[in-house]
């Protein structure tokens, strides 16, 4: 005690440290340890060594649960505790000895009625009353905050499972579809090759069609038939690979007026105009990137233009919503082929 009020900390942590272990070994009574403690952790707090302070002051709350024996300074004890853990931010421990306080506070004023008095107090009652409320609404902000975060969390790894799923299953859709067109387009070319012609529909199919289901409005079936006679040149020539082809520019070409052509593609195609057109050259470029290395080892940008599209971006679309699988899957199902014919 005596370097202790002389504030020579390093000499009192010394001596106060071997009383502390000799009242602990002989097992003297709770109250010379507590006081041992007390003052060691005083040096400790002396030199601003707060965790060492802390450590000696958790040891007094621990023998006067277990014993029930109070003396006045445990005010300075729980006041330091507070201080320390509000510090550092923990307020789960700040409620636990706030409420260590508050019991030992009402013992204190009954037990120690006079002495306590005169002791300096750093925290009163209803302050720390108050103090208490306001870290219970804190830490139930927190919960509630804490819950919506694992509420949101879950529903975010839910979602990118789902979507992860999604997108698994539909990689392996595209990958069939993609097959699939592989499949027929060397079917076809097989069977060409031993017809030595192209499936495509001729005039006499045409002819041979029950005509009499077509309900034509405008044009007569003698004109019908003549401008799907041309439709077939105009397929069979290649002629929609041109950049910019129009309703109006191909009636022109096929001596016709844009009304009669767009009425018998839409009966006899099934289609509109733009449909038709996008059909056209998507089926060539299925036939032409499995067929054609060449082609294939172009750029899709040139490949695009080469197909009669303006940009990449307007040739992948159309080819998607053709086929129903991307274009990569499908050029990368070509290479595996490939490879596997190889």
């Amino acid at each position: 005690m005596y370097n202790l009020k002389l504030r020579n900390y390093a000499v009192a942590i010394n001596e106060l440290s071997k009383s502390k272990e000799y009242f602990t070994k002989t097992e003297a009574d709770a109250l010379s340890i507590n006081y041992a403690a007390l003052y060691l952790g005083q040096a400790y707090a002396g030199i601003g060594q707060k965790e060492n302070a802390i450590k000696n002051f958790i040891t007094i709350d621990s023998i006067v649960q277990k014993t029930d024996n109070t003396f006045p300074e445990l005010r300075e004890v729980y006041s330091y505790l507070i201080d320390y853990y509000k510090e550092k931010n923990d307020k789960e421990k700040q409620l636990y000895y706030i409420d260590r306080f508050l019991n030992i506070d009402k013992k204190l004023d009954s037990q120690f009625r006079y002495v306590s008095r005169e002791l300096p107090r750093r925290y009163d009652a209803p302050n720390l009353v108050k103090e208490k409320e306001n870290i219970i609404n804190d830490l139930q902000n927190r919960k509630v905050i804490l819950y919506i975060s694992i509420v949101v969390l879950a529903i975010i790894l839910l979602l990118t499972v789902i979507l992860y799923y999604k997108s698994k299953k539909s990689e392996r859709r595209h990958k069939i579809i993609a097959q699939e067109l592989l499949d027929s387009v060397f079917e076809k070319n097989q069977s060409n090759n031993n017809t030595g012609k192209l499936q495509d529909i001729s005039s006499d199919s045409i002819e041979n069609e029950n005509t009499e289901e077509k309900i034509i409005r405008i044009t007569s079936e003698e004109v019908a038939q003549s401008i799907l006679r041309e439709l077939n040149m105009f397929e069979a020539k290649e002629h929609f690979l041109q950049k910019g082809i129009t309703l109006g520019s191909l009636a022109k070409k096929i001596k016709t007026n844009p009304r009669y052509l767009s009425e018998v593609i839409n009966i006899y195609k099934g289609k509109n105009f733009a449909t038709y057109i996008n059909d056209l050259r998507i089926d060539h470029a299925i036939n032409r990137l499995a067929t054609d290395k060449k082609f294939r080892s172009y750029k899709i940008s040139f490949v695009a233009e080469e197909l009669g599209y303006n940009n990449e971006q307007a040739f992948t679309l159309a080819f998607k919503r053709r086929t129903g699988t991307p274009l990569g899957v499908y050029l990368k199902e070509i290479e595996n082929k490939i490879d596997l014919t190889a």
